[in-house]
């Protein structure tokens, strides 16, 4: 999970790094690896809910992500690393809604917006159920990196 953006070690490159990441992780032979760098960017399995546009992209490479999420079926893994990538800032952690704004305001709104979020919201009822809790119960400095301050403090 942790190598999701390896496809950044490209640089600022918006959507592309999903592709970078795959194309990366593919030719070292880690399959599985690769799978996670495209499809942790998309809670609605569809290419158009791309949060930055395709323009970084060549035509060949935007076909292939269209026609790879039409192929794939999400498993668990798939989900969780969608739900993390939407649990995390630059500097940590943070409430689902604060990173959903924060990549509205870098990117603007698409037609996917709102479906995204609630597929987001899903994958936390879904992972919540599963742990009996809340999910910010299990990540530190949540509050803190949220608010900007230490309510235990």
């Amino acid at each position: 999970g942790l190598l999701h953006d390896i496809g950044r070690q490209e640089g600022i490159t918006g959507i592309r790094h999903i592709v970078d990441g795959y194309e990366f992780m593919q030719a070292l032979g880690f399959g599985a690896i690769a799978r996670i760098c495209l499809t942790h960017s998309f809670p609605v399995a569809d290419h158009r809910a791309a949060s930055s546009g395709w323009e970084v992209c060549t035509p060949a490479q935007t076909a292939f992500v269209a026609d790879y999420l039409q192929q794939i079926e999400y498993d668990e893994y798939d989900r969780l690393l969608q739900l993390c990538d939407a649990l995390a800032l630059a500097d940590g952690f943070t409430l689902l809604e604060k990173r959903m704004l924060d990549v509205v305001y870098r990117y603007g709104p698409n037609a996917f917006t709102v479906a995204k979020w609630r597929a987001t919201f899903a994958l936390r009822d879904q992972f919540e159920a599963a742990i009996g809790g809340s999910i910010y119960r299990l990540l530190p400095g949540v509050v803190a990196n949220t608010f900007g301050f230490d309510p235990c403090a």
